[in-house]
């Protein structure tokens, strides 16, 4: 979804929010919950298919005028029996569409054509919160209904499916359900819940079912706080004697009070479990600091031997390139006193060339080259 929160939490103010006078039914226990789903989801654009007499579409339309900043909701319904439209049908439909107009104009709008047809009244992937009740479903109980809003909703895009049942599951919303959680990650609210959604993936990940289906506990939260709006509802729209209302309380006390107790334990042995792994932790790190300790204390020995050998390696150095100057200088002595006695050796020699007493006698020279020459010879042969 585009405007999806990173990060899901129950920390808003939604799961608390104040209700507006609402009708009688058995939907606003689920009050709460879709309330905490709009507040996390965000969606632009909300559709609830068989919107009825708006026991589910006018809390969805409180809902995102609080908490989707400035998204769009719309209902569809036929309001008609067999093709025929009956005088409480059309008085449903005007009822909830004065409702819309004076409280959410702009924002909420009916849409008064079967599903199928309604179908064109949207772009596709433009839909980011799909509500299927069990009145918008086909009468053939074909959950097929899904296959064709699917092109119509975007990735992450959050699907609820309500049951005609007011404590679980029918039979044709159950078919649904199960070709739903073939396909999605899903979550229902509770085993005996008329309520599931499951949510597109993105990127291979749907963090709000993900969340409610990390902790157990959750389902318990939105069902005492749905008990909490039926109540309130229950003392302003209908009077109760005195002995209603306590024995009412008993029963939520009753209730609440396991409820408390059973997370009282859950969190005691949570906090026994950290307390162990903290104290775990708390031995590791006191291990890994004498460890480092050791190790900075080595490391210290280590930088004080390589300053002290590289202080004696920079003073053998400094030796080294002196009698390696020393050396340089006598070689280069050396050497020119050889170049200056061959320089002589050389001249003698000219000297000695250019002397008539040499030039007369190279014939004898000749003569005796030769007979060393005959000499050798006769050796060899001999």
């Amino acid at each position: 979804m585009a405007r999806a929160r990173s990060r899901v939490s129950l920390h808003t103010e939604a799961l608390t929010a104040d209700v507006e006078t609402l009708m009688s039914s058995s939907w606003n226990g689920y009050i709460p919950f879709l309330s905490w789903l709009i507040a996390v989801a965000r969606p632009t654009c909300a559709v609830e298919v068989g919107c009825g007499t708006g026991e589910s579409f006018r809390p969805l339309c409180q809902a995102m005028n609080r908490f989707s900043d400035g998204g769009r909701t719309f209902g569809i319904d036929e309001f008609s029996i067999s093709g025929q439209a009956s005088l409480p049908r059309l008085a449903a439909h005007e009822a909830l569409r004065e409702y819309c107009e004076t409280h959410f104009s702009g924002e909420a709008s009916l849409v008064r054509l079967a599903p199928g047809e309604a179908l064109a009244e949207f772009d596709d992937e433009s839909i980011d919160l799909l509500h299927l009740t069990r009145r918008g479903a086909a009468p053939d109980h074909s959950p097929a209904d899904l296959d064709l809003w699917r092109r119509k909703l975007r990735p992450g895009a959050i699907i609820m499916l309500t049951s005609a049942d007011d404590d679980d599951f029918d039979g044709v919303s159950w078919k649904m359900w199960r070709q739903i959680g073939e396909h999605f990650p899903s979550f229902r609210l509770g085993p005996s819940s008329a309520v599931g959604i499951a949510q597109l993936p993105v990127a291979e990940k749907a963090p709000i079912v993900e969340f409610l289906l990390s902790d157990p506990s959750i389902p318990g939260l939105f069902r005492a706080l749905g008990e909490r709006i039926e109540f309130r509802h229950l003392l302003r729209s209908e009077p109760m004697a005195p002995r209603a209302v306590r024995h009412y309380l008993a029963v939520l006390t009753r209730e609440h009070s396991e409820q408390i107790r059973q997370l009282s334990s859950e969190h005691r042995e949570q906090m026994r479990g950290q307390r162990e792994l903290f104290d775990a932790l708390s031995r590791r790190s006191h291990e890994q600091l004498q460890r480092i300790n050791s190790l900075e204390a080595e490391s210290n020995l280590l930088l004080a031997k390589l300053a002290h050998y590289s202080a004696r390696h920079v003073e053998e150095m400094a030796g080294l390139q002196r009698e390696l100057d020393e050396l340089q200088t006598r070689c280069a002595t050396d050497i020119a006193n050889l170049q200056a006695h061959l320089d002589d050796r050389r001249a003698q020699i000219e000297a000695i060339y250019a002397t008539r007493s040499w030039k007369v006698t190279r014939p004898l020279r000749a003569l005796e080259a030769v007979r060393l020459r005959i000499r050798s010879i006769r050796r060899r042969s001999g």
